[in-house]
């Protein structure tokens, strides 16, 4: 990476070992251009939140009393109210006013083995998207959202409670498909996840994250629909305005450019701070309530990190998504489930070489 950002081979490898003569290193040793006169630079590190503490080494991560290590927010129940990261109201949340910038997280002792990279610093270890949302707090929203709908009698008066969620999914995959958002109908919506009374409600593991996004849009329109025929229901507004806030947010990145303008950078970290804070009321409601709905994560605070930076910014979040990688991983796992444990980590390069050169070759005989 160092030599990328000078724009020049190295002249030696990286044990300080000579080039052969006619090699290619040896020829660009020679030569000295890697791309005439381009040269890379570092923009972000994206990760979801288990791989920057593993890679990073941050000492404050969501498994420690002290979650964050851009500000002071915790988890644990000792730590004053104004620490909680639960805590979203700007009067009393005192963790709004402790935010860490790159000097101070080094002041403090923070480190990592990226300090070294020409242009690193603790902000631009960007979060990822697709993890806080649609593998992290969109399952929480669907799965709670879901059983207050259906504890609210919207999709009708039914008691059996498999053949209600059954009725559910049809007409979900039915409105998405559409308006051309395809939804598979598998894998069913079990009761175990959204009905259990002794754990809360989320939705199974099994949904990818393109499902979820899916759904959080049928989500925030049929809680709209919900919403207007029931005025005098309070839980039910504030749960359609939640919704409806994180797929604004949604919508707007997803029609926006790399960089948000003015207004869509205002709208975005509007929307996504009105939907943390009716969250966390609802969170609040029902635990009062003893209920186990809408469950609070650190990745909803996370989300708060999010907001801000949206707004100062105004870079597209969803630049920083990792659905590209996750995906590759994927092919890599597929390749790797055919494959025999013993020669596993031979025989996986081998193969995904052999689908590489499949894959070129229809090329080009397509071109040809």
């Amino acid at each position: 990476m160092k030599h990328a950002t000078m724009g020049e081979a190295p002249a030696v490898g990286f044990e300080n070992e000579a080039f052969a003569e006619k090699s290619f290193r040896g020829k660009l040793a020679v030569s000295k251009a890697l791309a005439k006169n381009w040269r890379a630079c570092y923009f972000s590190f994206k990760a979801d939140l288990k791989a920057r503490h593993e890679i990073h080494g941050f000492k404050n991560w969501y498994q420690c009393a002290q979650i964050c290590e851009s500000c002071m927010a915790r988890k644990d129940v000792r730590s004053p109210p104004g620490l909680n990261f639960r805590n979203f109201d700007p009067n009393s949340a005192a963790w709004m006013e402790t935010m860490i910038d790159h000097p101070t997280f080094i002041a403090m002792g923070g480190s990592s083995p990226w300090q070294c990279m020409e242009g690193w610093t603790l902000a631009t270890t960007t979060w990822d998207w697709m993890h806080n949302v649609y593998l992290g707090v969109g399952r929480d929203l669907l799965g709670s959202g879901l059983r207050l709908l259906i504890e609210r009698g919207v999709f009708g008066p039914n008691p059996r409670l498999n053949e209600v969620l059954s009725e559910v999914q049809a007409q979900m995959v039915r409105d998405c498909r559409q308006r051309g958002l395809p939804l598979p109908k598998k894998p069913a919506l079990a009761w175990t996840s959204i009905g259990g009374d002794d754990d809360y409600c989320e939705m199974s593991s099994k949904f990818k994250a393109v499902h979820i996004k899916r759904m959080v849009w049928w989500l925030a329109f049929k809680s709209q629909e919900a919403a207007d025929s029931n005025m005098d229901d309070r839980v039910l507004q504030t749960f359609a305005t939640c919704a409806y806030a994180l797929q604004r947010c949604i919508e707007i990145q997803d029609g926006g450019g790399l960089v948000l303008s003015l207004e869509e950078a205002e709208e975005c970290y509007s929307s996504l701070i009105l939907h943390l804070r009716t969250y966390s009321w609802l969170a609040s409601f029902h635990w009062e309530e003893r209920r186990l709905l809408f469950r609070m994560r650190p990745k909803h605070h996370i989300l708060y990190h999010q907001a801000l930076q949206l707004k100062e910014w105004r870079i597209n979040q969803s630049v920083f998504h990792c659905f590209d990688q996750e995906s590759f991983l994927g092919k890599i796992k597929n390749i790797c489930q055919k494959c025999h444990g013993r020669s596993a980590t031979r025989q996986i390069y081998n193969r995904y070489l052999l689908c590489v050169a499949m894959m070129l070759e229809q090329h080009r005989r397509i071109v040809s």
